[in-house]
């Protein structure tokens, strides 16, 4: 059994879900709102409210994950702060997890049959976030789990730049916020568009699932090692001041 607490503030939304897999237990607590602008105010309001709705602390819990990006700067910021603080202070490891991964998770849990699935993230000045993800099932001791399995590294530019195999483009998936520029992705009517998948599953389940496949595979990270990943190189990430 495990509880991991997660949280995503890659985007406007806000959200916390703490995952308890005691079969006891409901599988999610969950928060989430908009918060453009207002994450720092949101985050650990919501945080204490799962905890008190699971009836866990902090020191209960067997780890923190976080959307470590790509996504909006001043989120992936608050995103990596919070969870360095709440597992520094409570001796937690961490798991970073991609949003663009988590995204692609969130469209295989909705569309089991799907194969492949092009994860899009808006990144504002006229570029976007992107990967190329394969729906696969990874065995974790007596489990099998769902493991999107990235097929194009993470990268961000225009959308013209966006760039999927043909043998591909018949059961592949385009997905994300990133699908605002569609219009100027390259083949995107040869695409399958799931544009609300945000809505099946909330972006910080998806990122708990995730951590939790690394928790089993061990792949957490102490508290000072956990960081944003922002793609473009021009931004920098300081962590915990003396660590």
């Amino acid at each position: 059994m495990a509880k991991i607490l997660s949280f995503d503030t890659h985007s406007e939304s806000c959200s916390v879900c703490l995952l308890n897999t005691d079969p006891n237990s409901p599988r999610y607590a969950l928060r989430s709102a908009l918060a453009s602008r207002s994450h720092a105010q949101h985050i650990l309001p919501m945080v204490d409210e799962v905890l008190v709705e699971a009836n866990l602390t902090l020191r209960d819990l067997d780890g923190i994950a976080f959307g470590r990006g790509p996504g909006s700067f001043t989120g992936l910021r608050i995103a990596a702060g919070v969870a360095q603080g709440l597992a520094y202070g409570s001796d937690l490891p961490v798991f970073p997890v991609s949003n663009l991964q988590a995204l692609a998770y969130m469209t295989f849990s909705a569309q089991p049959k799907q194969e492949y699935c092009l994860s899009l993230i808006d990144a504002r000045m006229d570029e976007v976030y992107w990967a190329v993800f394969q729906n696969t099932q990874q065995d974790f001791g007596e489990v099998s789990a769902l493991v999107p399995h990235r097929l194009v590294d993470e990268q961000v530019g225009s959308p013209e730049s966006v760039s999927v195999s043909d043998s591909l483009l018949s059961s592949c998936m385009a997905v994300g916020t990133g699908l605002v520029h569609e219009s100027r992705i390259s083949n995107i009517a040869r695409f399958n568009v799931l544009a609300d998948v945000e809505h099946t599953m909330d972006s910080a389940q998806a990122v708990a699932e995730l951590a939790l496949l690394d928790f089993l595979a061990s792949k957490g990270v102490k508290a000072a090692e956990a960081a944003p990943v922002y793609i473009r190189d021009n931004v920098t990430w300081k962590k915990l001041p003396g660590r």
